[in-house]
């Protein structure tokens, strides 16, 4: 725990100066007198209930979702205090961009939400969350670290529904399964009109469906060849956030990439592993090798 003067304490601390000059100058000794044990008793207060503010901490728990750049993401914060906490500034390590806005009061075990600053592309590190208060006066700024092994990842801004190499992704309803007839069968509870067999219907006077082989695995390849300059992989990347994005929701995908190959499930977020990924990838050199294929070269990235 550290402790240090505000502008505002140190504006006070020359009053208190002042008003000890005027003591020894003066012949209005009791009036100054009573001033600086005021005084003095206001910073003595101020600086004990700063210090217990914090000390009242005893766990603290954060959830940080990736989010994209460029953009806020709420932030959970569990604060769980012996009592009652004040006018507190949660920074995630020492980077003043990763600061909180203030939790102007808190109390017992319950969860709160705030918003993180827009951050750019990037994996950061946290290792340790400051936890900041000028309560109760604001003559001193006490700090607390905790430690936290997270890290705050972010994603590129998606641009575009494609993808930058590859085949292209749809985005809205998925397609149709691809699949051979393998027989008929009686209409069933959630069959698709568009799967009725009208000639087979007709001949045998109630619905009849087309039952169909399973489909292949269809799901599109978003290749990115990172032997390009700076500015070029950045549009690249956002345009394979805007496809893996639009992949989770359609009929998934497969992210590929030197070293890197890794599936988007259909219906389901993207996976953690990709959206770290994205954050992270650099440029290569340009005698570095193609891009994996999938999945001869290497075996899918867990997520």
């Amino acid at each position: 725990m550290a402790v240090r003067l505000t502008e505002l304490g140190a504006k006070g601390l020359l009053l208190l100066a002042a008003l000890l000059l005027a003591f020894l100058a003066t012949s209005y000794s009791n009036l100054f007198f009573l001033l600086l044990v005021f005084c003095g008793t206001l910073g003595g207060l101020g600086l004990a209930s700063g210090i217990a503010n914090l000390r009242a901490v005893r766990r603290l728990e954060l959830q940080v979702p990736a989010g994209p750049a460029g953009a806020p993401r709420p932030v959970r914060l569990r604060l769980a205090a012996r009592r009652s906490v004040s006018d507190l500034v949660v920074t995630l390590g020492d980077a003043p961009g990763l600061t909180l806005p203030p939790v102007a009061h808190a109390a017992g075990d319950a969860p709160t939400t705030a918003l993180l600053p827009a951050q750019p592309r990037g994996v950061h590190a946290v290792g340790v969350v400051q936890l900041a208060s000028r309560y109760p006066f604001g003559l001193f700024e006490v700090r607390r670290w905790i430690p936290w092994p997270g890290e705050v990842v972010t994603y590129p801004e998606p641009d575009g529904p494609a993808a930058p190499t590859g085949r292209s992704l749809d985005q809205g309803t998925p397609p149709d399964p691809v699949g051979e007839v393998a027989g008929l069968r009686s209409f069933r509870t959630g069959d698709r009109v568009r799967d009725v067999h009208w000639r087979a219907t007709a001949r045998r006077g109630a619905p009849i469906v087309k039952e169909l082989d399973a489909a292949p695995d269809t799901a599109p390849e978003i290749v990115i060849d990172r032997r390009v300059e700076a500015a070029q992989l950045e549009r690249l990347l956002a345009a394979a956030t805007a496809a893996v994005l639009a992949a989770a929701e359609g009929r998934g995908a497969h992210l590929l990439s030197q070293g890197f190959a890794a599936a988007v499930p259909a219906g389901q977020p993207p996976p953690p592993a990709v959206l770290r990924w994205l954050a992270s990838a650099a440029i290569l050199p340009p005698d570095a090798p193609p891009p994996v294929r999938w999945p001869q070269d290497q075996e899918p990235a867990h997520a």
